[in-house]
């Protein structure tokens, strides 16, 4: 049985891959943007994950007792959370017309402000990330100087894409996107921030040229960018564990990939998702049974993140710290592992079925939230850049923990959109949206030759059902 509920799970992938391949051809929803990102996300963690441990029948270090009718409440769970992920997302109860209350730019940088947009990103993500050691506020100013960074990448795309053959351009952005990217890896072993700069990287490219191109034109050329990256994030993985030493320099990391890279070993750890979907059902197998449900505690650790442990000592563990103790996995001292317990299993763990289809609510009106702030201003790169600031949050949340990595997406978002209306200050733009939209396509065009430079019909139009329909929405 177990065999059949893992077919089921990569029959939901499959649908998943049809639902982005027909939403995107048919110019409803981009190719690149938040909702396709969570749902590789959900693909790899809770889908994938849960094929390969249904398959193998390998549910250590997590056993469960029955894996069968566990299979099978898992696979009842995960696909209802997908199915309300997805009808909340495209019906998102009005809740786009909140985007009217979101200030805009006036203007679009080109050329040389570009440039300058990224060496202030730059510079303001080393400045928040290494310059504040305060306690609450220390914690705050490194999430928003890591969405800085992945921010500083999204202009590096933008600015790139247009001239990407050219070597005034092409050096100087080469420069600054390794910077960024060593900044992300700088004393960590999160993949989440070089995940972040990269994903960035290719959402700038995106927005800046490659969405207004003829599908058959891009996917090459995204595809073989896309495969960089991912080479280099499966590298970092495969020795980010390596050694005594995590927190190591960008150039002990860089070194440890050059001399110990298992490029297999990373790739598979990539897209396998780590066991999240055997944690989640190990958690559906114990809860409410051996372990009492948690209530909201999901939605009470995201504000209680900030609060550092001196001032507060008694604060509670995510579920992420907790599990390792709970499963009595031997030889791990208790909070020296971070698992993730998947987007299912941990919803599943604060009040059962009801918190699955809660949290998938509230996910799918963030997400769509976010993507419509894109589609409202689709050529202010301001814009682009605060929500793809947080690409690897969003592809984590699936994996868990939700409260952690959906606080770390909003600050950062929130954070880097304040930055951005100030360098927009600085900058002194002042065009209208008229001429943010003349400016961006008159840049695009710029050296597109022959059906690359026919635009094609994009998802930023209204639709008869009420997608993107800002029409509605009134002046902004």
């Amino acid at each position: 049985m177990t065999q059949f509920i893992a077919l089921w799970m990569l029959l939901l992938c499959g649908v998943c891959v049809y639902r982005i391949w027909a939403d995107t051809t048919r110019g409803r929803y981009d190719l690149v943007c938040l909702r396709n990102i969570f749902l590789l996300g959900f693909m790899i963690f809770q889908l994938v994950s849960a094929a390969l441990t249904l398959f193998t029948g390998n549910y250590l270090p997590y056993p469960l007792r029955n894996p069968e009718i566990v299979g099978l409440y898992y696979a009842v769970l995960a696909t209802l959370f997908l199915v309300v992920f997805l009808v909340t997302y495209n019906h998102p109860l009005k809740t786009n017309r909140l985007i009217r209350f979101v200030p805009r730019t006036a203007g679009v940088p080109t050329g040389g402000k570009l440039l300058i947009l990224v060496v202030l990103a730059t510079v303001t993500a080393v400045g928040l990330k290494y310059g504040l050691r305060i306690p609450l506020i220390g914690i705050l100013a490194t999430y928003v100087g890591n969405a800085m960074g992945a921010a500083a990448a999204v202009i590096i795309g933008w600015y790139w894409a247009p001239r990407f053959l050219n070597p005034a351009v092409a050096i100087p952005s080469l420069a600054l996107l390794l910077v960024n990217a060593a900044v992300a890896v700088q004393g960590s072993s999160s993949r989440r921030d070089i995940i972040a700069v990269f994903a960035g990287f290719i959402w700038g490219v995106y927005f800046s040229r490659v969405r207004f191109m003829r599908m058959r034109s891009y996917l090459p050329t995204l595809g073989v960018v896309s495969a960089i990256g991912i080479v280099v994030v499966a590298s970092f993985t495969s020795v980010r564990g390596s050694g005594a030493d995590r927190d190591r320099s960008p150039m002990e990391h860089l070194q440890a990939m050059l001399t110990g890279t298992d490029l297999v070993a990373g790739l598979y750890d990539l897209g396998s998702g780590q066991q999240a979907a055997g944690i989640s059902m190990w958690i559906i197998d114990n809860h409410p049974e051996t372990y009492p449900f948690r209530g909201p505690a999901t939605l009470k650790y995201i504000y209680e993140i900030p609060i550092p442990r001196m001032m507060w000592p008694e604060k509670p563990n995510p579920l992420s710290i907790e599990i390792p103790k709970m499963a009595r996995i031997r030889g791990v001292g208790y909070g020296e592992y971070n698992v993730g317990p998947g987007v299912v299993g941990q919803s599943y763990s604060d009040f059962g079925p009801a918190a699955v289809l809660l949290y998938a609510i509230l996910l799918g009106i963030m997400i769509r939230f976010a993507d419509d702030l894109v589609w409202r201003s689709p050529r202010d790169i301001f814009v682009i850049a605060a929500v793809g600031s947080g690409l690897g949050q969003i592809l984590a949340i699936p994996r868990g923990d939700i409260s952690l990595f959906t606080f770390v997406f909003l600050v950062g978002f929130a954070g880097c959109y304040v930055c951005m209306l100030v360098f927009a200050k600085i900058l002194r733009l002042e065009a209208g949206p008229a001429a943010v939209s003349q400016a961006g396509q008159a840049e695009v065009l710029d050296g597109m030759t022959g059906s690359d430079a026919e635009f094609q019909p994009t998802p930023a139009t209204p639709t008869s059902d009420g997608y993107r329909n800002y029409a509605e929405l009134g002046p902004a």
